[in-house]
C-alpha cells in the first residue's frame, strides 16, 4: 500500500510541475511583427454592404502599427480604407481591385495580399 501512496504523489508532483506554464505574452525584438490569417486570397463583396475583415497581429500591444490599402485594376492607388487591424468598409464602386493589408513595427513591415471583386 506504501508503494500506491508513493507513486499517487510522485504522479501528482509530476502533474503540478508541468502544467506550470508561463502565460506572460513571449518577448518580442524591437522590429519584429507577424501576421496570422487564414481568410482566402480572392474575395467577392457586393457593392453598397460593409465588408469586415479582421487580422491577427503579434505583438498585440499596441506597438505595430496596421494599414489597409486599394489599388485598382491598372495599378493605381486608390487609397487607405483602414488603419486598425481591424477592417470595415463599403465598397461603393464595381470592379477588380486589390486589397492590401500591411503591419509594420520598428522598421519592418509584413503584407498579406488579397485579390477583391466588387460586383
Amino acid at each position: 500500500m506504501k508503494l500506491f501512496k508513493y507513486l499517487f504523489l510522485l504522479l501528482a508532483g509530476l502533474t503540478l510541475a508541468a502544467c506550470n506554464e508561463d502565460s506572460d505574452n513571449p518577448a518580442f525584438a524591437p522590429d519584429e511583427v507577424y501576421v496570422y490569417d487564414s481568410t482566402a486570397s480572392t474575395l467577392t463583396v457586393a457593392a453598397g454592404t460593409e465588408y469586415s475583415q479582421e487580422m491577427i497581429v503579434s505583438p498585440n500591444d499596441g506597438s505595430v502599427e496596421c494599414r489597409w490599402t486599394l489599388v485598382d485594376a491598372e495599378g493605381r492607388p486608390v487609397g487607405v480604407v483602414g488603419t486598425d487591424r481591424r477592417l470595415h468598409c463599403t465598397f461603393s464602386v464595381p470592379g477588380s481591385f486589390t486589397l492590401r493589408f500591411e503591419a509594420s513595427r520598428g522598421g519592418r513591415s509584413v503584407s498579406k495580399v488579397f485579390s477583391l471583386t466588387v460586383i
